[in-house]
């Protein structure tokens, strides 16, 4: 089963916040109608959003397809959830699977109640396989949408892959920050559609993407021709609003996006390149950034597209609570370290680092490091001691669960021996000067 877990409701009519309650009520769900059209579904402590468009799995060839097997007439309201596995927080196996089965169930009620079906995909969106209906029994293939569209624009090449991380108590709405910071610093960089639809950032929109109680479970930024779509992972546990955590006070969020190194030596140099990203560390109150090289990625338009074979990105190791675990085990070609995480890798950075490593200050009491002149592949080259890096204990015995599913559990990994204080203020609720909250209508 994957990380996340992709929910679409296709249907001949618009949601309304009743039938959301009406299907995920009898089931213990609470439903939080949202400004946007939005809907937040909490189970417990769990909690996700039902949003106005498929969830990044879906193809429109598999709506086309659904409406033509089962004999309906095409659908014309599409809606979506990315669930994250509750494996990760439920630790009995059977408890797991029952609420599964109760999100399942309340999916398919809410499809009946607007005439629609309902659509459970669990695999990588960027290599999708067959889709199978079971009323139908027949079977949809995924178009190789991605290699396709990118394969025009000459061979792969490496990508840099860049990822902020900072605390959402620090930081409650990383979007809207993003946006205000292009807009100060890199007006050529401002993102100009957002959503998995490529809707364009009207003047409206931006009022509600900008508004601290906008979605922020889903907030995708596009940049056009460079940048390409920024990706936010933002805790899924909440209680009430969105952003905000049950079990630990302060989460970890993030924030990334990739770039194609020579779309980078074409728009900008390097060092110019630099700027932005320990700029948008800054701006983003980041406590930790990571640029790292990843190779096979192609072109659309000057965006890096994944294609077969190309390399995927590492991702930080964090708790389950969603905690810093200490600096990312695997190498990467830049680091931002911010001030906290400067104050306790400083001694070492002036001591014991590579000669051959490019270490400034940023004004700002955080740090870039570079680990070569050259970009290197992600993992390779010299790193920072264990004393900062996550501890990985003994691996758990394999349970009947383990031996059913064909898994082999994996080494439990603490905290690092050395770890930082977090001294940074929190961010106060509302006090963010917005415009007017609100859907976005047309201008």
């Amino acid at each position: 089963m994957s990380a996340f877990l992709y929910f679409d409701v296709y249907g001949h009519r618009a949601l309304g916040a009743q039938d959301v309650r009406d299907a995920f009520e009898p089931f213990g769900c609470r439903v939080r109608p949202l400004l946007d059209g939005t809907f937040q579904v909490g189970i417990g402590d769990f909690s996700f959003y039902i949003v106005d468009c498929p969830s990044p799995a879906s193809r429109p060839g598999l709506v086309e397809w659904l409406a033509r097997v089962r004999g309906a007439a095409p659908y014309t309201h599409l809606y979506g959830a990315v669930i994250e596995d509750v494996h990760r927080y439920v630790d009995d196996f059977d408890e797991a699977d029952a609420l599964w089965d109760d999100i399942r169930g309340a999916f398919a009620l809410l499809a009946e109640r607007i005439g629609g079906v309902f659509v459970f995909l669990d695999y990588d969106p960027a290599q999708p396989t067959d889709y199978y209906d079971e009323e139908t029994g027949q079977a949809y293939r995924f178009p190789d949408e991605v290699d396709s569209a990118a394969e025009p624009e000459g061979p792969s090449g490496p990508a840099l892959d860049l990822d902020w991380y900072g605390l959402l108590s620090v930081t409650p709405h990383p979007a809207g920050r993003w946006i205000e910071a292009c807009e100060r610093y890199f007006p050529d960089l401002v993102p100009d559609y957002y959503d998995y639809e490529r809707r364009p950032i009207t003047a409206a929109a931006r009022r509600y993407l900008l508004d601290p109680d906008s979605r922020q479970e889903n907030p995708a930024l596009i940049q056009s021709g460079f940048l390409g779509r920024m990706g936010a992972r933002l805790p899924r546990l909440s209680s009430g609003g969105a952003g905000t955590a049950n079990t630990n006070p302060n989460p970890v969020y993030g924030y990334g996006c990739r770039v194609l190194l020579r779309t980078v030596e074409e728009r900008m140099s390097l060092r110019e390149f630099r700027r932005f990203f320990t700029t948008m560390a800054r701006e983003l109150r980041s406590e930790l950034a990571t640029g790292q090289v990843l190779h096979g990625y192609a072109s659309d338009g000057g965006e890096a597209v994944w294609v077969p074979g190309a390399e995927q990105p590492r991702s930080l190791e964090l708790s389950r609570d969603y905690e810093f675990l200490g600096l990312p085990s695997v190498a990467s070609w830049w680091v931002w370290l911010g001030p906290d995480y400067a104050r306790v890798v400083g001694g070492w950075l002036e001591r014991g680092a590579p000669g051959s490593w490019v270490v400034e200050g940023t004004g700002d009491g955080g740090v870039f490091v570079q680990t070569s002149t050259e970009p290197v592949a992600c993992g390779a080259g010299a790193w920072f001691p264990e004393e900062f890096l996550p501890t990985v204990g003994p691996v758990p015995r394999r349970r009947l669960v383990d031996w059913l599913l064909g898994t082999r559990p994996r080494p439990q990994v603490g905290p690092a021996r050395v770890m930082p204080t977090w001294t940074r203020p929190t961010a106060t609720a509302g006090t963010r000067p917005t415009a007017d909250p609100g859907e976005p209508t047309e201008d």
